[in-house]
């Protein structure tokens, strides 16, 4: 599974648009194929995302999309600095013999 953090800073009437803006993100995401769970959280002017698809491969895949481009484009016109983003690889099956080894 691959786990994605995007941290949006936004200008006030960023803040304002989010929650219209995330509805119409969670209506296209949740569409493409691996997609898992997307959620977010507020704290003042900083929106982060948490997305989670199944593999690189499928999130690269809706990373290519006109409707992905076209989301991306709305919310930065309220940037007020640069988004950052964090990639995050869970391997279940190593997880699972990690601790399989550690418990003999």
């Amino acid at each position: 599974m691959l786990n994605l953090r995007v941290k949006y800073f936004l200008s006030p009437e960023g803040m304002l648009c989010f929650p219209i803006w995330y509805q119409e993100l969670y209506k296209e995401v949740s569409q493409q194929a691996g997609f898992i769970k997307v959620r977010y959280e507020a704290e003042e002017n900083i929106f982060t995302i948490y997305l989670s698809f199944a593999n690189q491969k499928t999130l690269d895949h809706w990373a290519s999309t006109a409707e992905h481009d076209q989301l991306v484009a709305q919310i930065e016109a309220y940037f007020i600095k640069p988004k950052e983003v964090e990639h995050h690889y869970r391997c279940l099956s190593r997880l699972q013999n990690l601790q399989n080894i550690s418990e003999t």
